[in-house]
């Protein structure tokens, strides 16, 4: 991965069922086309979890992304 600054969507588990079975994907497709579920990064704090990912870009809209965490975080 390039450096840069990355959102990170639970991609496994309940809570990543939860975000890819729910309406989310449908209702936001821009958001969700940048990710793949299938291509995952994990973190140290827990190996076991894996997250779909896309990077921050210039131009990209703010309001939108935060939209998405938003939703995320209400499953």
């Amino acid at each position: 991965m390039r450096d840069g600054v990355y959102v990170l969507v639970r991609a496994n588990g309940p809570i990543g069922d939860a975000i890819w079975a729910d309406t989310l994907p449908r209702s936001m497709p821009r958001m969700f086309e940048r990710m793949w579920r299938d291509t995952t990064v994990h973190i140290a704090a827990n190996p076991q979890a894996e997250f779909a990912y896309f990077p921050i870009m210039a131009g990209d809209d703010l309001d939108e992304i935060a939209a998405l965490l938003a939703a995320c975080s209400r499953l």
